[in-house]
């Protein structure tokens, strides 16, 4: 490799030339970021500054300082040049002078020619579902693209922006580049990148962005999450921001029919959004892209078993999954689906065949759950029916309120039935309340949200409101869904026995949110207390929590099966009679009866650590040690109670 030519200085004063330079090329050797404007009318008139009136050689190296830093340049005397004032060989060394008739021309670095990439085979986008506003988008997009003619016929405005909202993964983004895709537009799209620290920068890029589209048209302009650009100026956000909203609305208002340019923004928080953008002649249509429908999630999961193979899934097995899904949006049923390849991959590295099966689609149900519910779901302990002794009348009042509207929906249809908005089981405390709401949420396959009333409470003004708000909102977008209320009596206790107020301003959030104006479908609230005299009537009146379900003591045949189920696998003598044992728990409650085994097999252990079984007599010392804490004056409040509920139904 040649040593590089070391940088020489320009002589300042020559005695003799060679003759006058008439055009020079110069070429920037080892360019640095400084130089940023080669070529430049500006840049040139710098070089002549500097150059003129001085003397330098054919390809000389030259140092020019630009930005503070020195920069060096090849400077070579054109072909022309030359040949005009070729002389003796002693004048070859003699250097041209550069005259204000000189031309400078700036040589661009010849760049090193790049090896061809290989053809990346892009597939077609392909979306499930959503037919309906698919349809609305593409006939908004074709004819603003296409012919706005039309629009100019009946003299009527063309529209210039639509607004996608819905919760985040429902596919906003997939549809605006199908939308793309499918009318041969031009997709600009704005980024985080138009967001600077410098004053006017960001103005600067939204005006550049809306010229590339008008000279690209047609062209569609995506914004996705709209809400960070555009979000309402009396917010308290910077003032800046309120630069870039005033900026952005300007150039929208810019946009006419003529331009062939349409913008298409999504969000998932809509009414954060600046109210100037929302009106007509802006973002004219609003589309919402809801949580996918059981067909829809057919389609989905259809589509992305075709692109995985060696899915194993049969008609039955789909329908079965379809129910287990509800509230899943699209990104949430692709992360199902990847969870049940990786299941079937570690399958695999134990010898078994490379497929997915149905199996692991379960298996993967267990870690993905809906991403609008993440914040709210909490792992609820797999109980059964079968797992809960006696109550059979309860269990049925509960499984036709809840189970029968999703199971026999035609049933429902055919006798315009109205479901139950809402459940209220009441009763002593111990007498299975929150298992019983533990199996439904296990057996009925809906969406289950399980909140506390006191955790409810906030310190701050207005929170605690926004959180049941916030509950309902998002138990209507992953319907068919569950809001279980334990202790409901700490929120929903008569309003005139509140004398801060706090306690009335909730409960009217929630009596609004369960019978409002939205209307809550397909949401079922499942209530408990032990205080049911203290529930206000506004929110047990039909059309609200319209079903109250008395859970009384367990009678001798439900304390019996209730034993069986807490001794199946405890090692017990031949002289435990369970059904006698059963009859001496008279007055018991149901927790009171699972701690009987509990505490006989300890004082087992207590007497002999080589024990084998419990005896009878450990039970004996059982009973004698835990006595029932629901008093007879409790157990006849209750069913006085509920003689009064009867007669006013």
């Amino acid at each position: 490799m040649p040593p590089k030519k070391k940088a020489e200085p320009i002589e300042s004063s020559i005695e003799q030339f060679k003759g006058e330079a008439q055009e020079i090329e110069l070429e920037a050797i080892e360019l640095t970021d400084d130089v940023t404007s080669l070529g430049n009318r500006l840049f040139i008139c710098y070089l002549r500054q500097h150059l003129i009136g001085k003397g330098v050689l054919n390809n000389q190296i030259i140092q020019i300082q630009i930005y503070g830093r020195p920069q060096n340049f090849k400077l070579t005397i054109t072909l022309e040049a030359q040949l005009d004032s070729l002389s003796i060989n002693e004048e070859a060394s003699l250097p041209y002078l550069i005259t204000k008739a000189t031309q400078f021309h700036i040589k661009s670095k010849p760049e090193i020619p790049k090896e061809p990439e290989k053809e990346v085979k892009v597939l077609p986008i392909r979306i499930g579902g959503l037919h309906s506003q698919l349809q609305n988008l593409k006939q908004i997009v074709e004819i603003s693209l296409v012919c706005p003619e039309i629009y100019e016929e009946l003299n009527i405005p063309a529209p210039k922006g639509v607004l996608l909202y819905g919760p985040p993964g429902t596919g906003k983004t997939m549809i605006a580049r199908y939308i793309a895709e499918q009318t041969k537009a031009k997709l600009i799209i704005f980024n985080n990148s138009i967001f600077s620290k410098f004053v006017g920068e960001s103005e600067q890029k939204i005006h550049e962005l809306f010229d590339e589209a008008r000279s690209a048209a047609p062209a569609i302009i995506f914004i996705d999450e709209i809400d960070t650009l555009c979000p309402k100026r009396d917010s308290g956000i910077e003032e800046y921001q309120k630069r870039i909203v005033t900026t952005f609305l300007s150039e929208l208002d810019g946009v006419t029919s003529n331009s062939k340019v349409l913008v298409i923004a999504t969000t998932n928080r809509q009414n954060t959004l600046d109210a100037a953008l929302r009106r007509p002649g802006r973002l004219d249509k609003e589309i919402e892209i809801p949580v996918p429908s059981r067909d829809d999630r057919l389609e989905i999961i259809t589509l992305i078993c075709e692109n995985m193979k060696k899915v194993r899934l049969s008609a039955e097995e789909m329908g079965m999954l379809l129910e287990q899904t509800h509230g899943f949006v699209g990104a949430d049923l692709v992360s199902l689906c990847r969870e049940a390849g990786i299941r079937a991959i570690a399958r695999y590295q134990l010898g078994n065949q490379l497929e997915v099966t149905y199996e692991d689609f379960i298996g993967a149900l267990s870690e993905v759950s809906p991403s609008a519910l993440r914040d709210l779901i909490i792992e609820v302990p797999k109980v059964k029916w079968s797992d809960i002794g006696g109550y059979d009348e309860v269990k049925l009042q509960i499984k036709q309120a809840v189970e029968w509207p999703l199971e026999y929906p035609e049933k429902f249809e055919k006798f315009a039935l109205r479901p139950s908005k809402g459940i209220l089981l009441y009763g002593p405390p111990g007498c299975s309340k929150t298992m019983l709401a533990k199996a439904v949420a296990t057996e009925s396959k809906m969406n289950f949200m399980a909140i506390k009333g006191p955790e409810l409470f906030s310190k701050y003004v207005g929170e605690t409101e926004r959180s049941i708000r916030e509950i309902f909102r998002k138990a209507r977008m992953c319907a068919p869904s569950i809001i279980f209320i334990d202790e409901i009596d700490a929120i929903g206790s008569h309003r005139e026995e509140d004398s801060s107020g706090v306690n009335e301003k909730v409960l009217t959030t929630l009596l609004n949110e369960m019978d409002g104006i939205e209307v809550l479908k397909d949401v079922i609230i499942l209530a408990a207390t032990n205080r049911p005299n203290i529930i206000d009537k506004a929110l047990v009146r039909p059309g609200r929590i319209d079903k109250m379900i008395y859970i009384p003591l367990p009678d001798r045949t439900a304390r019996e099966l209730i034993l069986s189920l807490s001794m199946s696998k405890m090692p017990i003598s031949g002289d435990v009679n369970i059904t006698e044992i059963a009859g001496i728990l008279e007055g018991y409650s149901g927790a009171e009866v699972v701690l009987i085994p509990r505490e006989a097999g300890i004082l087992a252990i207590t007497e002999n650590l080589d024990a084998e079984v419990v005896n009878k007599n450990h039970f004996m010392q059982a009973i004698a040690k835990i006595k029932p804490r629901t008093t007879r004056e409790e157990i006849q409040f209750y069913e006085a109670f509920e003689r009064n509920l009867n007669k006013i139904n």
